[in-house]
């Protein structure tokens, strides 16, 4: 036999304790199926904790790593920032609201009302606040179909992190070809599009 070669992990074991007792308690609380936690250097992309927790008990895949889901309202800030890089929209800029309701494409988008007055027009800023579904989709119109595809494409969606885990998913993110009418707006929703945690978490970052 000859002597093996060092690992070094990025792994952090208190982090990973904390990721866990973590997980377990929001799974109880919420009365989740299960949930993902990832943390990870934002600096170096070293994933320092991860964790994964699913009903079925035999279930001990990474999946974070393996299980895409639309990622729904955590894409807005993206789509923003996308907009906010390529210079098409100003802080300034506002949008009509509809009073929470707009018809586009022969589809109703709706946002969920809140308390108070419904204002008339809402800043980019204000439709991340309040997690807009008609301001966003107003706003993302100013990003032709390959615009934003691109974009989602350079946050590293649609193609795996390259991350050392033999069954990553790349999770799913369709070319504009493949698009329908709906689609622009469903994706600067969150909607046809997956990603897995650690896509999201590394896009964050």
């Amino acid at each position: 036999p000859r002597e093996g070669n060092t690992v070094v992990l990025t792994l952090n074991s208190d982090l990973q304790q904390i990721a866990e007792r973590a997980l377990d308690d929001a799974v109880s609380k919420m009365g989740a199926q299960g949930g993902d936690i990832v943390i990870l250097d934002p600096e170096t992309g070293d994933v320092l904790a991860m964790a994964s927790r699913r009903q079925n008990p035999l279930s001990t895949s990474a999946t974070a790593l393996t299980e895409p889901c639309e990622p729904g309202s955590t894409m807005k800030p993206l789509i923003a920032a996308s907009l906010l890089t390529q210079g098409l929209v100003r802080l300034t800029d506002t949008v009509p609201t509809f009073g929470g309701e707009l018809t586009i494409n022969a589809r109703t988008i709706h946002d969920d009302q809140e308390a108070g007055p419904e204002p008339k027009f809402l800043t980019l800023a204000d439709v991340l606040q309040r997690s807009s579904n008609v301001g966003i989709v107003q706003f993302a119109e100013r990003l032709s179909p390959s615009q934003e595809y691109q974009a989602l494409r350079d946050f590293g969606f649609g193609t795996p992190t390259e991350v050392a885990y033999p069954a990553e998913s790349p999770g799913i993110l369709r070319p504009p070809k493949d698009w329908s009418t709906q689609s622009a707006n469903s994706m600067a929703m969150g909607y046809e599009i997956a990603v897995t945690p650690l896509q999201l978490a590394t896009a964050y970052a």
